[in-house]
């Protein structure tokens, strides 16, 4: 849910927290 950001930079950096969690 939180992993989708609009901003490709923070979809980035999410996208490896998301993986994480």
């Amino acid at each position: 849910m939180g992993c989708i950001v609009t901003v490709l930079l923070q979809n980035f950096i999410n996208s490896k927290k998301c993986k994480k969690n």
